[in-house]
């Protein structure tokens, strides 16, 4: 990466990856410049992280070029992560910017809120 202008050098990288990578990636097409140094290119295996992973791994059947780096092949933990479970709205913040959003556009633009607004606050949770 150039020593200056870092910004439009990563600007420039994205929209090449935007332009020429992509599921049927068009490297000659597009002229791409990395092909010389892209693992991809150079061994024709295109498979995104991930596509050959599932609730049956097939990694070494698939060829997956990620095994060496992917967490799950390494330690043969192929479950989902656990997903934390929501807080009910009842009384939450979200909850409150609800009643608040709702209100400004039953309002409409120049009307007065602040009446309005102020029952909805203190219809919301309790100050922190």
């Amino acid at each position: 990466m150039p020593a200056v202008e870092s910004r439009v050098w990563n600007n420039a990288v994205m929209e090449l990856g935007g332009v020429a990578c992509g599921k049927s990636p068009s490297c000659d097409e597009a002229g791409c410049p990395w092909r010389e140094w892209c693992h991809a290119y150079q061994t024709g295996d295109f498979t995104a992280p991930g596509v050959a992973c599932g609730k049956s791994p097939s990694c070494d059947e698939a060829g997956c070029p990620w095994r060496e780096w992917c967490h799950a092949y390494q330690t043969g933990d192929f479950t989902a992560p656990d997903v934390p479970e929501q807080p009910g709205l009842e009384g939450s913040g979200r909850q409150f910017r609800r009643r608040i959003v709702r209100l400004l556009g039953e309002r409409g633009r120049g009307r007065r809120v602040a009446p309005s607004l102020r029952r909805v606050v203190d219809g919301g949770p309790s100050a922190r």
